[in-house]
This record gives C-alpha cells, structure tokens and sequence, in this order.
C-alpha cells in the first residue's frame, strides 16, 4: 500500500513539474480544505479595481515577493531554499486550477507540507493581493 501511494505521489509531482498539471499533492489536499470549508462560493470584491490592484500590488511586494519573487515566478531568494519550490502564480493553469475563493483560502490558511504559511494578512487584504494577481497575470488579453 506504501509503495502505491508514494508512486502515485512521485507521479503527481513529476507531472506538476512538467507542467501539464497546476496541481501538486500539498496544493490538491489544500484545496479540498479550502473547498470542503466552503470556499468556492466566495467572490472577490476588488476584482477589476484599479485603487485595490494598486494596493494590492504594494501588499505583493511587501508579503509575497520573499518566496514568490517579484513576477510572481516563485522565484524568490527565500523561495530558493524551499522544498516543494513556492508556486508559480503568474502560471495561467495553475490559477485556473482553482475558483478565487479557494485562492483566497489558501492565502489565509496556507498548505500544509509547504513554505506556503499564512502571511499575515487580512481576509480583505488578501482579496487586495488576488486582485492584483488577476489584473497583472490573468486578465483576459
């Protein structure tokens, strides 16, 4: 039974490094939280703001861009000694992989088994950041 669950384990991460998956086992078991918590009903009120992308923005660098770097790569100097590596959020499959209210969640609560911990922001101000994510990233062109 070990056997199974590490290969299939082995299997999933290997696929989210090849890029056909946005999903890894500690994203894909935070998201069932995040879910079961009844997160996918929650919108993002911000969306689309220009003065909440700005602040959102401003929240990014100051919160984020330790792990994340500063586009969003995952590429941060903190990020560098993290295993799993952090997320690429700027990965348009990685952030349809999941509704904004998941998101949200996961900003709030953060993955078990990752860097990913809460970074101590608001549940409004994480909305801010989300929305600046989707404004710079994953608005439709």
């Amino acid at each position: 039974m070990k056997k199974i669950v590490v290969l299939a384990l082995l299997g999933a991460s290997a696929a989210a490094f090849a890029g056909r998956s946005a999903s890894d086992p500690h994203a894909a078991a935070a998201y069932a939280k995040a879910r079961a918590a009844g997160a996918d009903a929650e919108q993002n009120p911000h969306s689309g703001d220009p003065a909440s992308i700005e602040a959102g923005a401003k929240l990014f660098e100051a919160r984020c861009t330790t792990c994340h770097g500063p586009k969003a790569k995952g590429d941060g100097p903190a990020g560098t000694a993290l295993d799993p590596k952090p997320a690429d959020l700027s990965d348009p499959t990685r952030w349809a992989a999941t509704s904004v209210g998941v998101k949200h969640w996961i900003v709030l609560n953060g993955i078990d088994g990752t860097g990913m911990v809460p970074p101590g922001l608001t549940p409004d101000e994480a909305w801010l950041v989300l929305a600046y994510l989707e404004a710079t990233y994953h608005r439709a062109r």
